[in-house]
Formats: C-alpha cells, structure tokens, sequence
C-alpha cells in the first residue's frame, strides 16, 4: 500500500468530529496521526492526564495550548511543535480563552 488518503470533506468531518486516525485505511501503520481541537475551559479545572505506549509529536495548527508533561508545563504557539515519550503522564489546555487545533502522531 501506498498511501492512505483523506478528503478534504471527510478531513473536515474528522476535525469537527475528533475522529479516528488519518490513516485508519493504512495496513499495518507505524504511526497513528490526528487532528485533535482542543476548547477552552475554566481556568480552575485540572487538566486531564493521560499516557499511552510509544512516542508523540505534536504540532499546533492554530492557537496556542498549555502542555503538561510528567509535571513540566509548556506552552505551544502556532507553529510551535513538540516530540515526547507518551508513557509520561501528559495533557492539553488551550489558552487565552481560544480553542486550539494541533497534529498529533503516536507512533
């Protein structure tokens, strides 16, 4: 297999929806990449942690986001990217009360 292809109705249908990955049509993939928004929310409210196996890049599309990782914080600007062991306990928060859209490749 060659490539594994998006169009751009369905890509926007994957944005809006935080769909599957962009390449759940590729056999045997390394990488998973995705789309992902993230919204504003009260800036009191802890920031949800996760951890998966593997590793992330991320990439800020538009906005600009807090991102915590095994306690460090770090804030992401438009353009802005960011490659990190994912079995670290990690999480997002958009900023300046703005939704923030970024790619996200778990390999």
């Amino acid at each position: 297999q060659l490539c594994a292809w998006v169009a751009g109705g369905e890509l926007a249908q994957r944005l809006a929806s935080g769909g599957p990955s962009l390449a759940a049509g590729f056999v045997n993939r390394k990488a998973d990449p995705f789309m992902v928004t993230v919204h504003p929310k009260p800036e009191d409210e802890e920031i949800f942690l996760n951890s998966h196996s593997g590793q992330e890049f991320n990439m800020v599309v538009s906005g600009r986001m807090l991102i915590r990782i095994n306690g460090k914080d770090l804030i992401l600007s438009e353009g802005d990217s960011i490659y990190f062991n994912s079995e670290l306990p990690h999480g997002m928060k958009a900023l300046d009360g703005e939704k923030v859209s970024f790619l996200a490749v778990i390999l």
